[in-house]
């Protein structure tokens, strides 16, 4: 059996000239890339490393990780890929963890020299690692040798180290390569993240035969066939949500990719119509299903000519097993089970892992007799084709019938609408579980009927799978809803979540916008009630953790209602059934007239009430509509209310100072510290007016937290809640920064104004926030650097073809920082077809960066987005903010902040404040 090492050694051995790796502008031969890894095992055991010692590298797609992920086992070290959607107490825990010496990375990691003793950023720290004279590669490296640690996702606890020898890896690459066979003509597009061993499979096996691979740092459907065209790419590697994407990119927007002749899928079951609308994209590419796990190294079938068996029962397949691998369908018993009959599947061969590091029992419950069993419930028929079921931990038992996920999400992707479907199970009263479905539309069906749905649905199934709940506003970025938690938590096959690609606050975010969410509102309040290890899915990035924490630090509530959108009274008369305690009303743009009715409701019948102001009374409504909203609940629920006057995210966008403003704001911030001690402010409504606002506030002060309600989230994610109660036990006070929140203060002022005099201002207590940034830079850290517009980038793209359409619909002047850039883009934009243009200017909202658009990412742009600021500025304006007489300040992030920076600005200003 062969090592690391050996690959690389046959393609230098009869291709050494051939070009190994494309990654964007840089080229290398295979020669090349043979020194470069001995260079960097070189550097590495200069740093003091010895054999077995963890290497981990924690970056998107590039030539280095090319380089690491060969180089470092070929050196007889141990490489540890790292997600890249990693938040820092993740990241620390797999390091600490796997005993990490080295981290290799792409981003920032300060914070991590304590449990790290080298962290080398891939640019000039790097090449200087590789300028010593080239080591030998596998040299003492023996096949049973651990080659990689691979961490799986963690969301029922930690996550599992999986060891992976170079036996497991090796034999896998042949047992690949006899399913799929590649030529030194090959050109490969690394389209799945090297983190996930599917994603570094692929690289092995390209460079067994010699052929050329292309790198893609971050997925974006549009990206991927400009390089297919571009470079003539034959093979690629995705998920079912990846082909989707690209098929409708290529229906819309049409390139040559005549060259690609295959492309694998995995990850998860791909539905049929997908499978439809991506052979005809891609006409002339074999399409092959492959089935496995990290724990196999991973692969462990294939589905081969897919595109041959539209039609056929076996089209339902994942295929036979690869060669050298021996899959069964077993009982709980370990006894093999006939054809057709539904089991576990097991799997047995020289991919099956070591085990997981330093967890025993959890290999135990999986590694029986040297089996694996995977989890995954199927059936095998008489030709030994598998058929996957669902994962057993995903199968909904309701009534007493088993309901598998694949089989509903089947029947919905036959909808001519319908372009993904996650079909799951939420906790019920009456049924034990319900089953439900997000579905999110195709472009040109965007006003989906959820009763269309229904009714179709009960064309081809049973009655007891008899609900939808349309997934409001969500594009393709959602690519990571799946039925799977663990694999929806860090995206479709681990592929990272770009920074920003979420725009919509968390309450919109919430399966259950426009009214029609009342899983979402069951499920919130089962959850709360029974536990989240019930929920296998509920949005698990954002709704799971955000429920847990705010169980965790608000003791009295019974029950949450979510309204994401507050138009339709039946939201609120069935979350009055299900005995709802608190009302938490979002998205206040829609306090119009025309919701007096559901806001009547909401007062009547709940006993507290959370109002999050941000648009509405930022100036983008008329500002007597809301002021005659919260009038209207504030009479029907005296003393009840608690309200929430905020910058959300299109008040950020739309009302966001440049920073040269931002002193004008801190002076203004300090004629607000008598109104937050409960004392009267006279604060400018206008050029030349004051108006006494001591009404607004309650006798008792500013906000109190002993109240029922103590926590007001501001924050866009479970990130911003967890801070919050590391940092705030609770009471979360955010006055740290943007403008817009002061705005609205104005706005309501002037309002009252407006209105004859009479003070309709809320009773209740006043709470207002406001935050400074989105995305913290390190010091020196550029405006225009990589890193900022591949985080940040796309966020200020939706500032400047959103926050222009909100500037000039309202009459307001846009900063002269974006002068002139809104003409190129509208003349950019005219020059795509109708259909082609309203899918760029969605893109934008939901921050895809799009290769036309970069030449607008300037430092000007970002600056004057009010997006962005320095950590030791954040720290100053924090500790200028106390000085004025503050006591107690929260940072709530948004949800695309850098987290490790943020915490360590926490850490750095708590003590003195």
């Amino acid at each position: 059996m062969h090592t690391f090492a050996d690959p690389l050694a046959r393609a230098v051995q009869v291709a050494a000239g051939k070009t190994a790796v494309i990654d964007q502008d840089k080229t290398f031969t295979y020669s090349e890339l043979q020194d470069r890894c001995g260079r960097l095992v070189k550097g590495l055991y200069a740093l003091g490393l010895q054999k077995g010692d963890r290497v981990a590298i924690w970056a998107n797609n590039c030539h280095q990780y090319i380089e690491a992920y060969v180089g470092v086992p070929a050196g007889g070290l141990v490489i540890v890929p790292l997600n890249t959607r990693h938040a820092e107490p993740e990241l620390r825990y797999a390091l600490e963890d796997s005993g990490t010496r080295v981290l290799l990375t792409d981003r920032p990691a300060e914070g991590l020299q304590d449990i790290v003793e080298h962290v080398i950023s891939l640019d000039d720290a790097y090449e200087n690692l590789l300028a010593a004279e080239p080591a030998a590669l596998g040299v003492g490296v023996q096949e049973n040798d651990l080659a990689g640690l691979f961490y799986t996702g963690g969301t029922t606890g930690q996550s599992k180290g999986v060891m992976l020898s170079h036996r497991n890896l090796i034999s896998n690459t042949f047992h690949w390569l006899s399913s799929a066979p590649q030529s030194d003509q090959d050109v490969m597009l690394v389209m799945a993240p090297l983190f996930h061993a599917a994603g570094s499979n692929g690289v092995l096996s390209s460079i067994w035969t010699a052929g050329a691979q292309l790198t893609l740092g971050a997925f974006a459907p549009g990206e991927v066939l400009d390089l297919i065209e571009r470079h003539k790419v034959s093979m690629t590697l995705g998920v079912p949500t990846m082909l989707a994407a690209m098929a409708e990119e290529q229906h819309v927007n049409p390139r040559d990719v005549s060259s690609l002749r295959s492309i694998g899928h995995g990850g998860s079951p791909i539905a049929t119509e997908v499978l439809r609308r991506t052979c005809t994209a891609f006409p002339g590419a074999e399409l092959i299903e492959v089935y496995g796990a990290t724990e196999l190294s991973p692969l462990t079938t294939t589905l081969r000519n897919e595109q041959n068996l539209l039609g056929d029962e076996r089209a339902r397949s994942c295929g036979q097993s690869i060669p050298g691998v021996d899959v069964r369908i077993l009982d709980e018993t370990g006894h093999a089970l006939p054809s057709g009959e539904i089991g576990e599947v097991v799997v047995r061969g020289p991919n099956v892992m070591r085990g997981y590091w330093n967890k025993p029992e959890q290999t135990a419950a999986v590694l029986k007799d040297g089996a694996y069993w995977t989890g995954d419930l199927g059936y095998m028929d008489e030709a030994g084709f598998v058929y996957l079921v669902d994962r057993s931990k995903d199968m909904i038992v309701t009534g007493g019938e088993n309901v598998y996920c694949t089989e509903v999400e089947e029947v919905l992707y036959k909808h001519e609408a319908v372009l993904e479907a996650a079909v799951y199970g939420i906790p019920d009263e009456k049924w034990g579980e319900a089953v439900y479905a997000t579905v999110v539309p195709r472009a040109e069906h965007s006003n989906i009927d959820p009763e269309d749905l229904l009714a179709f649905c009960r064309e081809s199934i049973a009655g007891y799978k008899d609900r939808i709940n349309k997934f409001a506003d969500a594009t393709l970025d959602q690519q990571w809803i799946h039925v799977d938690p663990e694999r929806a938590k860090n995206g479709p096959f681990g592929a990272p979540i770009a920074h920003g690609q979420l725009t919509m606050s968390i309450m919109s975010f919430l399966p259950g916008g426009s009214g029609i969410g009342l899983p979402a509102l069951e499920g919130m309040k089962m959850g709360i009630n029974y536990g989240w290890n019930k929920v296998r899915f509920m949005s698990p990035v954002a709704v799971g953790p955000m429920l847990e924490a705010i169980n965790e630090l608000t003791v009295e509530i019974e029950g949450v209602c979510v309204a994401s959108h507050i138009g339709d009274t039946d939201y609120v008369v069935r979350a009055e059934e299900l005995g709802y305690t608190h009302a938490w009303l979002a998205d206040s743009q829609m306090l119009w007239s025309d919701c007096y009715a559901t806001l009547a409701l909401v007062a009547h019948k709940t006993s507290h009430i959370q109002i999050g102001t941000g648009v509405a009374v930022s100036g983008t409504r008329p500002a007597p509509v809301n002021a005659a909203a919260i009038a209207t609940i504030n009479a029907l629920a005296p003393g009840r209310t608690f309200f929430g006057v905020g910058a959300g995210n299109t008040a950020r966008r739309v009302m966001g100072l440049p920073p040269q403003r931002i002193k004008e704001f801190e002076a203004y911030l300090q004629q607000l510290v008598p109104l937050l001690k409960g004392e009267e402010a006279l604060l400018p409504v206008g050029k030349e007016q004051t108006s006494p606002i001591r009404h607004i506030m309650p006798d008792k002060g500013f906000v109190n937290f002993a109240d029922p309600i103590a926590l007001y989230v501001s924050g866009f994610g479970p990130k911003s809640l967890a801070l919050a109660g590391k940092y705030g036990d609770g009471a979360v006070l955010a006055l740290v920064g943007d403008p817009g929140a002061m705005s609205s203060v104005w706005h309501m002022m002037q309002a009252g104004a407006r209105d004859g005099g009479r003070e309709i201002a809320p009773q209740g207590d006043f709470y207002t926030t406001a935050l400074t940034t989105m995305v913290v830079l390190d010091e020196g850290e550029a405006l225009d650097s990589p890193r900022v517009k591949s985080e940040c980038g796309a966020m200020a793209m939706a500032t400047v073809h959103y926050a222009y359409d909100q500037f000039r619909n309202f009459g307001h002047q846009p900063p002269n920082a974006l002068a002139g850039i809104w003409d190129d883009y509208t003349k950019l934009l005219e020059s795509y077809p109708a259909e082609r243009r309203h899918q760029r200017i969605h893109a934008g909202h939901n921050c895809w960066v799009l290769e036309e658009e970069e030449r607008f990412l300037t430092p000007e742009v970002l600056a004057a987005s009010s997006m962005i600021g320095t950590r030791s500025a954040l720290i100053e304006q924090i500790q200028q903010l106390s000085a004025v007489g503050l006591e107690q300040i929260m940072i709530l992030p948004n949800f695309d902040t850098r987290y490790d920076v943020l915490e360590r600005v926490a850490q750095d200003i708590i003590p003195n404040v």
